[in-house]
């Protein structure tokens, strides 16, 4: 990773809408918009390494996910559908009419349901989603809800984290493993409900129409990411209209943060070549994997 989680959006403070914490920064009222989902137990820092290289180019939107961070617990949320309407509810407050949307593995899910239900996505790009799970994968997201479930949050963060991370970069960057470990913490009620939906979440998202996406989709994850296959994201891309994917070598699932420099210029680079939005009947064929 090229930079902390925790330090490089200061400037940018945080304000609260109907219980949704989240940052906007609007570099003007001409600069595409960007908004940004984060995953289970995590929060808007995870986007913090990404902004100052997307601004001034772009204007970009952070939000916390209800139940983590700082917008509000609503305990009676069950469905990925509860959070495109929380999206729905500050889109609307901010006077967005079209924005890309970048989600990260339960935000990936959350921003594709989004897109299959709603017209103003004008791009979305996918980081480390999961898609058609078999089985054994499902039952290993069981067996770790589990966990958390009986031994707290502190058990599943360990866990998580040596899953996430290459070895290299859990040894050279603690301050980032505490980072983390404190927002666990911090959002462990919230996190188990959110984590019970991810784990749920195949049989939801099997009601949703992707041929409604309309707009360009980037998929993107790591060769060595063992939640978020390559092959779900092969699979993936080949299920919507338009979409292309990128397999990063020796990426595991953190890669937003431990890669983000990467990926941010990944996504920059999709924006800006497919910024004309989809007419007609264009494709978007083709996938790459990075060479190492």
């Amino acid at each position: 990773m090229e930079n902390t989680a925790c330090n490089s959006s200061r400037q940018y403070p945080v304000r609260v809408h109907q219980g949704t914490a989240y940052r906007y920064i609007e570099d003007s009222r001409h600069a595409p918009t960007i908004l940004f989902v984060h995953g289970v137990g995590l929060d808007q820092s995870l986007w913090h390494p990404w902004l100052n290289r997307l601004v001034p180019d772009f204007s970009l939107i952070t939000l916390d996910l209800f139940g983590h961070g700082q917008s509000e617990d609503r305990p009676g949320l069950s469905h990925i559908e509860d959070f495109v309407k929380q999206i729905d509810e500050l889109v609307e407050f901010l006077c967005i009419g079209r924005f890309a949307l970048v989600g990260f593995s339960l935000g990936a899910l959350i921003s594709l349901a989004y897109a299959s239900m709603r017209t103003a996505p004008s791009h979305l790009v996918l980081l480390h989603p999961v898609y058609r799970r078999n089985q054994d994968q499902l039952r290993q997201v069981q067996d770790r809800l589990k966990v958390a479930r009986e031994q707290g949050p502190d058990a599943y963060i360990e866990i998580a984290l040596k899953r996430w991370f290459t070895e290299s970069y859990r040894h050279a960057r603690k301050d980032i493993m505490g980072d983390l470990r404190k927002i666990f913490r911090r959002n462990s009620d919230g996190y188990l409900r959110a984590y019970q939906l991810f784990a749920e979440a195949d049989r939801e998202m099997h009601t949703h129409d992707r041929s409604q996406v309309k707009c360009p989709v980037l998929v993107i994850t790591g060769s060595d990411d063992t939640g978020s296959t390559p092959t779900m994201s092969e699979q993936l891309a080949q299920d919507l209209p338009y979409a292309q994917h990128i397999i990063n070598p020796g990426h595991r699932h953190m890669a937003p943060l431990e890669f983000a420099e990467t990926l941010c210029e990944q996504t920059r680079s999709f924006l800006i070549e497919n910024r004309n939005e989809v007419q007609g009947h264009q494709e978007y064929p083709g996938s790459e994997i990075i060479p190492s």
